[in-house]
């Protein structure tokens, strides 16, 4: 059943946007774990993920718990945006820009 939440360890079916991507990808995942989700979609320590609401579509949470992922639901990847400030003799308390990797 479609957006019904999936119990420990079941195959579901999930839609996948990475980073840079305008079309997400399907992919049949396991619900084992957090970690085991991660690891199926080769995500680095960085990238971050988010799943939709079953109910509202349009929302999205950090994914923490696997009882979270349901059966057609919706995954985004990110990074998370870090700001570093330096500070030398010619610039003062300057933001720039990080990528990680």
């Amino acid at each position: 059943d479609a957006g019904r939440e999936a119990s420990p360890g079941a195959m579901v079916t999930v839609f996948v946007l990475f980073p840079g991507r305008t079309e997400a990808v399907c992919r049949d995942v396991s619900c084992a774990s957090v970690p085991v989700l991660r690891q199926q979609l080769s995500l680095t320590v960085e990238q971050e993920l988010t799943v939709n609401h079953p109910r509202h579509q349009g929302q999205f949470a950090l994914l923490e718990r696997v009882d979270q992922v349901f059966d057609g639901c919706s995954l985004k990847v990110f990074v998370p945006q870090h700001s570093i400030f330096v500070t030398s003799a010619l610039a003062v308390r300057r933001p720039v820009a990080w990528y990680p990797g």
